[in-house]
């Protein structure tokens, strides 16, 4: 469990770090409208994905400037629309940097996973995914590690310390906050290690041993 914690916690700083430069991607991205090139990609080949419960998911390769640049994109996540956009069709497209990251499909926009603002959602959620695991894998070793040393209820204190970060990181994976995010995952991992190592030390924390 101890272990397990450990790799957590680099997961999250590792995590953090990856989010903070997406962050400056996606500011890239906004600034530098002008280096999106509109144009119309090529259907150059389909695939249906089928899942056990739902309808499936149906990607394409597109290409783009003659064929010299393509990409992969998902028409749809819950059905098989191969049919709505057969090999050799053309759809319009935006890339920025070597990827779509917009096409109309279906008489509507759609925003490609290429996109960075998609790509620093997906960073997000495994910040938070991460720093919770530590935060729960720390807590479960810190109370097998001082065994009988602490009062294990009056250390549930701990547990109650860490409760306001887990909200906070539910409510950041949900709502688009980066930056807020990257600063409150070191708070988080410091609290974890005072509540793991200061407050056993507290004599108010130690067990009574009956004579």
């Amino acid at each position: 469990m101890t272990v397990a914690a450990l790799w957590f916690v680099f997961a999250s700083l590792k995590a953090v770090s990856s989010l903070e430069d997406q962050t400056r991607t996606v500011h890239s991205f906004a600034a530098d409208q002008a280096g999106v090139l509109h144009t119309s990609a090529t259907v150059a080949g389909l695939d249906f994905a089928k899942a056990k419960k739902f309808g499936g998911s149906t990607s394409a390769e597109v290409t783009w400037a003659g064929g010299q640049g393509s990409d992969h994109i998902y028409l749809s996540d819950s059905e098989d629309v191969r049919s709505q956009a057969p090999v050799g069709s053309r759809i319009p497209v935006a890339v920025w940097r070597g990827h779509v990251v917009r096409f109309e499909f279906a008489d509507a926009w759609h925003t490609a996973d290429g996109d960075p603002g998609v790509v620093l959602d997906d960073w997000r959620i495994l910040v938070c995914a991460f720093t919770a695991g530590a935060v729960v894998c720390g807590r479960i070793s810190a109370h097998l590690w001082l065994g009988k040393r602490v009062d294990h209820r009056r250390f549930l204190a701990g547990d109650l310390l860490m409760l306001p970060f887990l909200v906070a990181m539910v409510v950041m994976a949900a709502t688009p906050h980066p930056a807020r995010l990257a600063h409150l995952v070191p708070y988080t991992l410091a609290t974890l290690v005072v509540s793991a190592i200061a407050l056993p030390a507290l004599p108010w924390m130690r067990a009574s041993h009956k004579p």
